[in-house]
């Protein structure tokens, strides 16, 4: 950490130790910027309103807790650690502060971990940004209310049996992920037989082979995810209030046995449904990614969700 000379305007960029990571990993995805004014002061200037900073030292930037927003997770959903005002979370275990110490907080005591500020989390390093922004003009209010907060699902296995026919499965019976047609649509998963060059008489080229498809075929259309879902437990959520863009951001996670993983999540796509008022739905997988016998990578569907 060094000091900055005043007298020269200066652009300090840094790495944070949250990016280092994500680029370690080959996740680091650069695609929108904000802009903070943590550190300037303010005061009542008929030319600025601000003050003039060339008296001051200034010291270089650098990375704090709150660089991490959202929780982050390894390729099979277990929990990075992260900081938060008012917790911590360690190999998937979720430490709430308590005075001098940390406490874990078992399955039976999620909610209250959750009300302490656990999920909260996200929120409270985002505000710590002092981010600048602008309210909307046209909207006077910038509340977002659901009209209902819990919904519960009842999933047993007579259900699962009567609709899939299977009894009992296993992770080697399903799918890998280069199988799975819910990624069939991704570059990288895609069915892509090596070709000939094309040539002006043949304008599609040959292929160099007979090779058969080892996936589940091209993509789901919204009619076939539709019938699909057919006889399964649903539930609609209004948003009652929220802003103009409808811009959500949200996190799943699944509690077992003392220990949180994120769930992940694929972006299916959005399609266009000409039954609807609302034009179109965006179709998200919710899941967990499992390694199998073989250390294939396989994706289970927990549920889906669908916005309009």
């Amino acid at each position: 950490m060094g000091l900055l000379d005043s007298k020269k305007r200066v652009l300090d960029t840094i790495v944070t130790a949250e990016g280092r990571r994500q680029l370690a990993r080959g996740r680091m995805n650069i695609r929108f910027a904000t802009f903070t004014d943590q550190d300037a002061f303010y005061e009542g200037d008929n030319v600025s309103g601000s003050t003039d900073t060339r008296s001051r030292p200034h010291l270089e930037a650098f990375s704090r807790p709150q660089d991490m927003i959202t929780f982050e997770s390894d390729d099979v959903g277990n929990l990075l650690q992260f900081k938060g005002s008012k917790n911590d979370v360690m190999s998937g275990h979720v430490l709430v502060s308590s005075g001098s110490k940390f406490l874990n907080f078992p399955q039976a005591e999620f909610k209250r971990a959750a009300q302490l500020g656990l999920l909260t989390s996200s929120i409270d390093n985002f505000k710590s940004l002092y981010s600048i922004g602008t309210d909307d003009p046209l909207d006077d209010d910038m509340s977002f209310t659901l009209s209902q907060n819990n919904i519960s699902f009842d999933v047993v296995d007579k259900m699962l049996a009567s609709r899939q026919g299977i009894d009992v499965s296993t992770i080697d019976d399903v799918e890998s992920l280069m199988q799975d047609r819910r990624l069939s649509h991704a570059p990288n998963f895609k069915y892509l037989p090596p070709k000939n060059k094309k040539t002006p008489e043949d304008q599609a080229g040959l292929l160099l082979g007979d090779y058969n498809r080892i996936d589940q075929g091209n993509v789901l259309t919204l009619n076939e995810l539709l019938a699909d879902l057919k006889g399964t437990q649903r539930a609609s959520v209004k948003f009652t209030e929220t802003s103009r863009d409808s811009n959500i951001f949200g996190q799943f996670f699944d509690v077992k046995n003392d220990v949180m993983k994120k769930l992940d999540v694929i972006d299916f796509g959005e399609f266009i449904d000409n039954n609807s008022d609302s034009g179109s739905k965006h179709v998200f997988f919710v899941g967990q990614v499992y390694t199998d016998s073989r250390g294939a990578h396989t994706f289970v569907n927990l549920f889906t969700l669908i916005f309009s």
